[in-house]
């Protein structure tokens, strides 16, 4: 649909679908993938309503509110791409001076986020006060984050990180003699823009620098990359040809390079599980999310106690009845975390005085890895 370039769309599946970024978020975490899901309905029926002519009639309002609505709730990330989009389009009807047509825009927007929030009315505080909302601007180094996206986008498409800049350069090249030889230049304007400005945008309100985050990004470097190609071939059968280069590319990223999260230390810490089963099992960590990851070895243990240290709740292992009448139990500590800190506490106020260390994971691990380190403690 994108420029009337429908004969492109197998070469944009395969250099989207199959490139290392896709397939590491679709292994480790599928909401993201969902999100970028999203991100694109609501950038086709932004394209739809354009090529109305800016009209919207009641089965679009339906489709676009619930693909709004479900976007919204499913990140809240997808309201920065919403907005971005929202705002080139209104731009665009100003332009075109399609007044009805913007009370009407404008009007569907607001009732859709007034639905998304009264569905999840926490979403305010997260959006305005948690540490990836609007007051966690002025925290984080810019610079720094920046160079770690832009190897997560190198990484994604399996580019060597040498060559990386070169590579954006060129690419922002083609964006701009894409934009030059096109006759719908709106359409490369918003297909583009948005996701120039979400990546920047993250850049600066994350807390963490990790994939995930731009993940809605790749399928817009993808589409454009194809469209590139496609400019810039004039041979006969040039979609042919460009679906061979997608097919090239992500060969040597399957090749050469291979997914993030694939945890390849797990077997040895279900092994250290398998050899304890009988035992205790406590989980130390200090978020709300990492130990979904060792669910599958806390189902072999005998017991398991979880300890958000976030929440002070280090105190816990030392009064709990049950844990302090056995001999011994397994403890994992996060490998960031102040392993000491916590060690010389349980030393220093119960009976457990031996620990000896089970596995411990290397401070240059990578998030390849899991992340933790393991204690067996005893009397």
């Amino acid at each position: 649909m994108l420029l009337d370039k429908k004969d492109l769309s197998i070469a944009g599946v395969i250099l989207y679908g199959l490139s290392m970024g896709t397939i590491s978020m679709v292994l480790y975490q599928r909401m993201y993938m969902l999100l970028s899901l999203f991100v694109m309905l609501y950038f086709y029926y932004s394209l739809k309503i354009y090529k109305n002519n800016f009209e919207i009639d009641k089965k679009m309002i339906i489709q676009l509110g619930i693909i709004t609505v479900l976007g919204f709730l499913t990140q809240y990330l997808f309201a920065i791409y919403a907005v971005l989009i929202f705002i080139m389009m209104i731009i665009k009807m100003i332009r075109d001076k399609k007044y009805n047509c913007i009370k009407k825009y404008f009007i569907c927007h607001f009732i859709y986020g007034v639905i998304g929030v009264l569905l999840f009315v926490p979403c305010i505080s997260h959006i305005l006060f948690s540490s990836r909302g609007i007051t966690n601007i002025k925290e984080s180094s810019y610079i720094l984050n920046l160079k770690k996206f832009f190897k997560y986008l190198a990484f994604s498409f399996s580019v060597n990180s040498n060559i990386k800049i070169f590579l954006i350069v060129l690419f922002f090249v083609g964006i701009l003699y894409l934009y030059k030889k096109s006759n719908q230049k709106f359409l490369v304007v918003l297909s583009t823009l948005p996701s120039i400005l979400y990546f920047f945008i993250i850049v600066k309100i994350s807390d963490f620098q990790e994939l995930r985050y731009i993940m809605p990004v790749i399928f817009f470097v993808s589409m454009f990359t194809i469209l590139i190609f496609d400019k810039i071939i004039k041979f006969k059968y040039k979609s042919i040809i460009v679906t061979a280069i997608s097919i090239i590319i992500v060969s040597i990223g399957i090749i050469c390079s291979e997914p993030k999260f694939l945890y390849k230390n797990y077997k040895d810490i279900i092994k250290i599980a398998e050899e304890n089963s009988d035992k205790s099992f406590v989980y130390v960590y200090n978020n709300f999310f990492n130990h979904i990851q060792s669910i599958p070895e806390m189902m072999i243990y005998n017991k398991t106690l979880i300890i958000n240290n976030k929440k002070d709740e280090v105190n816990y292992i030392l009064i709990d009845e049950t844990l302090n009448s056995e001999d011994s139990y397994i403890l994992c500590i996060k490998s960031y975390m102040n392993n000491k800190k916590i060690l010389d506490k349980i030393k220093n106020n119960t009976d457990f005085k031996n620990i000896k260390e089970l596995y411990k994971i290397t401070e240059k691990a990578s998030d390849e890895y899991v992340r933790n380190n393991y204690y067996l403690v005893s009397k």
